[in-house]
């Protein structure tokens, strides 16, 4: 859902990814249950600069921002489930992923309104972001639905109670809070659920 398009069909991924690996571009990682790709952190660089150059790097974190959010949304449907340790396993290991996607929906509204993105707790946690706002050569996004899927990622993360279990519940509260205050259009049910998840984060610190 990602990386598809312009010529690469779904089925083609793969075979791409494992010629990416014979040269050294792409790095994979075997340890665990299933494999695992990635960057060096140079060759990132290089390719999100290109992505930025042709005009396309908010299409792409808007894809990706909206494939983590219906994995979270999953794995918030299946929490109290047989699968609900898969789920947690799951976001344990692809938080860098659903931090980045929850930024996403921060940066467009900081765009929308030019105030700039913090995405560092007041507490002192560094989320470690790059949040990627751009001059606005950009493709554009709709600011409003970027942020209502900010923050449906983040009501998922804290009904699958990932924070607890990372005893990081400052973290799952921070998320909620920052979207929320950023977030001036979102369905008024989710907003509700957001501040009473939060308010539930809260009281259990």
């Amino acid at each position: 859902d990602v990386c598809t398009g312009d010529g690469i069909e779904p089925g083609d991924v793969l075979d791409l990814l494992d010629r990416l690996v014979q040269q050294s571009i792409v790095v994979v990682d075997n340890h665990g249950a299933h494999a695992r790709y990635r960057l060096l952190e140079t060759i990132r660089q290089f390719g999100l600069d290109q992505l930025r150059q042709r005009g396309a790097h908010a299409e792409f974190r808007a894809r990706h921002a909206a494939y983590f959010n219906r994995c979270a949304e999953e794995g918030a449907r299946e929490s109290f489930g047989s699968r609900e340790q898969h789920w947690l396993e799951w976001a344990r290991t692809e938080l860098p992923n659903l931090r980045a996607a929850m930024d996403y929906g921060i940066s467009e509204a900081d765009r929308e309104t030019d105030t700039g993105v913090d995405t560092g707790l007041d507490t002192g946690l560094d989320t470690g972001l790059d949040s990627g706002v751009d001059s606005g050569t950009d493709t554009a996004i709709d600011t409003g639905a970027a942020a209502h899927q900010s923050l449906k990622t983040a009501v998922s993360l804290a009904h699958l109670r990932i924070w607890f279990f990372l005893e990081s519940p400052t973290e799952g509260r921070f998320w909620l809070e920052k979207i929320l205050g950023r977030a001036s259009d979102v369905d008024h049910s989710l907003r509700v659920t957001a501040m009473a998840l939060a308010g539930w984060i809260s009281l259990c610190q």
